[in-house]
């Protein structure tokens, strides 16, 4: 059995996975969006997050921003008051 290529975005609160996404099988050839989303509705002061990509192919599959302005490598956060 082949086994196939990963790619993993991971976000950690204090040092806990807190969400995550997994796309298999893309490649250098092809443009894969990822897209990995958390909500915290308890934060606290002193919280921290870290934002992790992973990919297993063994090649080089870079992380860019596309030529088209809709497409660009990002990290937002937001700390909404309710």
């Amino acid at each position: 059995r082949r086994s196939q290529t990963e790619a993993r975005i991971s976000i950690f609160k204090n040092g806990s996975l807190f969400g995550r996404t997994i796309v298999t099988g893309q490649t250098a050839a092809l443009n894969t969006v990822m897209e990995c989303t958390a909500f915290d509705v308890s934060p606290a002061a002193g919280d921290y997050y870290e934002v992790k990509v992973f990919q297993s192919s063994g090649g080089n599959l870079n992380l860019k921003m596309a030529t088209a302005p809709a497409w660009r490598s990002s990290f937002q956060a937001i700390h909404l008051v309710w």
